[in-house]
């Protein structure tokens, strides 16, 4: 068990030993979530709202482009990083 400090504009540091076990990095989303237990942070990945869009409308195939269905896109893709030409 680790304790820390907050600090006056309510901050506190996370110790390394835990941010590591956690996969925490500089820049990354927290939810905060005040339970029973005592408070707990949990790390979030944010999406914006016209990716989710954009995905669902492609999922339901109401796009255009050279591929015929997703499964080929991905495979294409796939591919695609596996090819020396498209290494960096």
């Amino acid at each position: 068990m680790e304790i820390v400090k907050v600090k006056n504009k309510y901050q506190i540091v996370i110790p390394e030993e835990i941010r590591k076990e956690a996969n925490i990095n500089i820049g990354d989303f927290l939810e905060v979530k005040n339970t029973k237990d005592g408070i707990r942070l949990e790390p979030k990945v944010l999406v914006d709202r016209e990716f989710i869009g954009a995905l669902k409308e492609f999922k339901l195939a109401k796009t255009l482009g050279p591929f015929r269905n997703s499964k080929e896109m991905f495979k294409f893709l796939d591919l695609s990083k596996k090819s020396k030409k498209y290494r960096r």
